[in-house]
């Protein structure tokens, strides 16, 4: 009794915390405007309140004229206004949708949050989104306690306060406070379906078992992948041995009639609406599915797909190159679970690494937790794992974002903090630091956060080549394998030795994994940077051509180069293409950007601190077809000098260009897309382009770096990665544009 009393004050104490940190961030910072996925749900929202108005038929915008589209347009301007008169819609590069077009945006999110913001929207017309954000605070609040309560309920008090300050600590919820989503809501129904689990294991009585499949049709309608989280909840159920089969059978059916009466009616109307069965959209899915299956763009949503988007066909593509779908799944693995949700890099009361280490933590003993209630049994253990692992396998198919996996994170922060509870009991006993191994292990954790920290991973490959991805690789399986000896060396005492193998080996497997593909994965080792800070300084590319291709007059040419530089009112840099030199001011013409034109890039522009020279994008400089001719013939190949200007500026020059160290075949070059980008690759790399090959028609390239224009030694074979040539190539390419729309890549 006095345990539940001392419980209690924790869990209001736990919840009083959350609710002022929430409610200090939403008055406190600047939120995300309304855009993207929550411009869908703020629109679908006033095209049900224009259905509820009396609007006469729903949906189905492709039905319209050209005037009655122009019309309802209009009506949801008209409807916009008199419902949403502060923080405004932020559209980036979308058009307005008409009326009808709002109302089909329900198939795309689920109909409970629209309906959600209808109400609100409706109850307090004058008002914007701030009202949404109150109660996601509250909503936020009222999780946190059905966690602590889970969490209490399974392993006791210590791993509940555990739980509970990983949750309040975790900026990732704190934005989904701000934010207009479903997820806040998602997050929400999942706990009290776990809560309502436990509650029957303990009283069996049919009313828990009737709320549980309510709210497991509700999570159906709030957000569509979770649209079979019931048949996870009704293999818990049937989990139950303390009862028969036939009696397992009848309460699964017993919670089937709440969910089939919730979810069927959504069901028809959404498979009469689309003429085909469907709970969502099935455009939308598919090409969901599309994008986040492309082996060559890596399952990013593209700003600009390819012409054949619609056309190939997606299980042709996994056929042709099983290998390479496997590595995109583990890449995608990374991309949810690897990094916290934070895509314009806010902070509130720690900074973004501190936020970074707690995610860290929470995910890797989450993996122990997680796999050790698959193997040992216990009432509601099995959910602790199912529920993660069903939306990884959900969103490795399909999109997959670090956002994505905050619906299952409550529930891995519960298995995170029931691992860091037993540590906590095992480094509590008197002999633990007079241990024999503690030092070395003290040694080995210090050794492996500095190797982390300070190790990168393209000086290492600088040094001694591709080499250094191997001995990377190696390092990190080391270290990971190391760590997984230390916890079986001093968990032996309490566990069998088969028990403790079965616990230890299949996430040491899962682990090794991860760090094989994602340390093998170009992206990370393959570039480096040359820095030109003053007119002495140059880099130079020779570009060489073969004797057999020359170029029409009417085909067009244009030099890429990779590179950025200081804001500059002067001229500040100069290109040498053969003996002629030509000064330019980065960023305007001609010297052209390719990417930040884009609007997506002028909103984050907007939100942080992003300028336009933190933007990574290409640069190009278009010159004729009977120049490229003419230094082809002259000497083979074409010369391109790169430097700061030495005109007089104000500001210090300073230009940054990226290269490659050989990461394909001499006939290809792997490098960041000169077509596509993704606004999401910004948000996890810090760039846009996806990494994709090249064919190149030039028989090959050799780079150097100058740093005194009047050394000409340098120009030998210098293997050095300082002054001479460069083990690499800078990313300086010349592309042509052939009559018949063909490119060519030198």
């Amino acid at each position: 009794m006095r345990a539940n009393l001392t419980f209690r004050h924790t869990l209001w104490l736990l919840a009083s915390i959350c609710l002022i940190t929430r409610l200090g961030f939403i008055f406190g910072q600047k939120q995300l405007p309304v855009m993207w996925d929550a411009r869908i749900y703020a629109s679908a929202a006033l095209g049900v309140i224009h259905a509820v108005s009396g609007g006469g038929t729903f949906g189905h915008p492709e039905k319209l004229t050209m005037e009655d589209s122009a019309k309802s347009v209009l009506e949801f301007r008209s409807l916009m206004s008199n419902y949403i008169s502060g923080e405004q819609i932020q559209w980036l590069y979308y058009s307005v949708p008409s009326i009808k077009q709002a109302q089909e945006y329900i198939f795309i999110s689920g109909p409970i949050y629209p309906l959600w913001l209808a109400a609100l929207f409706w109850v307090s017309p004058s008002g914007d989104f701030t009202v949404v954000r109150l109660l996601n605070v509250f909503l936020d609040t009222i999780s946190l306690i059905l966690m602590l309560v889970i969490a209490y309920s399974l392993f006791g008090q210590r791993t509940s306060i555990i739980a509970g300050l990983l949750y309040i600590l975790y900026f990732p919820f704190v934005l989904l406070t701000g934010m207009i989503s479903p997820d806040q809501l998602t997050i929400f129904l999942l706990l009290l379906s776990f809560y309502l689990t436990l509650r029957w294991y303990e009283r069996k009585k049919n009313k828990y078992i009737n709320f549980l499949g309510l709210t497991t049709g509700l999570l159906v309608l709030t957000k569509p992948t979770a649209t079979f989280l019931f048949l996870l909840f009704g293999l818990v159920l049937l989990y139950d041995r303390s009862i028969s089969l036939r009696e397992r059978l009848g309460i699964l059916g017993k919670a089937s009639l709440p969910f089939i009466a919730v979810v069927l009616p959504w069901l028809v109307g959404a498979s009469l609406y689309f003429g085909t069965v469907a709970i969502r959209d099935p455009r939308y899915s598919e090409a969901n599915f599309r994008s986040s299956s492309s082996i060559k763009y890596e399952g990013y949503d593209l700003d600009f797909a390819e012409k054949d988007f619609w056309l190939y066909p997606v299980s042709y593509t996994i056929r042709k190159d099983p290998v390479g779908y496997a590595k995109l799944l583990v890449k995608k693995l990374v991309r949810l679970w690897g990094q916290p949700y934070n895509d314009f890099k806010q902070s509130f009361f720690m900074r973004q690494g501190g936020t970074t280490v707690i995610h860290l933590l929470i995910i890797l003993t989450g993996v122990f937790g997680i796999w050790s209630f698959i193997i040992y049994k216990g009432r509601g253990l099995i959910l602790l794992a199912l529920i993660p692992l069903y939306y990884t396998g959900v969103h490795i198919v399909f999109h997959s974002l670090a956002r994505y996996n905050l619906n299952a994170m409550p529930i891995v922060i519960i298995a995170s903090s029931f691992v860091l509870s037993t540590i906590i009991g095992f480094v509590g006993q008197k002999n633990f630091v007079s241990r024999k191994w503690f030092l070395p292990a003290v040694g080995l954790l210090l050794f492996a956060t500095l190797y982390f920290l300070l190790v990168k991973l393209p000086y290492m490959v600088a040094v001694v080549g591709q080499a250094g991805v191997a001995i990377n690789i190696a390092i990190g399986l080391a270290i990971i394998t190391s760590f997984i000896a230390g916890l079986y060396y001093f968990l032996r005492t309490s566990y069998p030795a088969s028990r403790l193998k079965l616990f230890l080996l299949p996430p040491y497997l899962f682990l090794g994994m991860v760090q094989l593909v994602w340390g093998a994965a170009p992206d990370r080792w393959a570039e480096w940077v040359c820095r030109l800070t003053k007119p002495t300084e140059a880099a130079l590319v020779d570009i060489y051509i073969p004797e057999e291709i020359r170029l029409l007059p009417n085909e067009s040419v244009r030099l890429w180069l990779d590179m950025r530089s200081l804001p500059d009112a002067g001229k500040n840099l100069s290109i040498t293409i053969d003996d002629q030199t030509f000064e330019f001011s980065h960023g305007k013409p001609p010297l052209s950007r390719f990417y930040y034109n884009k609007s997506t890039y002028r909103i984050f522009e907007g939100l942080g601190a992003l300028t336009k020279d933190d933007m990574r994008y290409w640069s190009y400089v278009p010159f004729a077809a009977e120049a490229f001719n003419y230094l082809a013939e002259k000497r083979g190949y074409i010369r391109v000098l790169l430097s700061p200007s030495d005109s007089i500026s104000d500001f210090p020059n300073q230009i940054e260009l990226f290269g490659n160290f050989p990461c394909a075949d001499n006939d290809e070059a792997l490098i960041p897309d000169l077509e596509r980008s993704s606004i999401e690759r910004y948000v996890e790399k810090g760039d846009p382009r996806v990494w994709v090959k090249y064919p190149l028609s030039s028989d090959s390239a050799k780079s150097y770096y100058i740093a005194d224009m009047r050394d000409v030694r340098l120009l030998s074979d210098d293997l050095s990665s300082q002054a001479g040539r460069q083990n690499g190539r800078y990313r300086i390419y010349i592309e042509a544009r052939r009559a018949d729309q063909s490119y060519l890549y030198f």
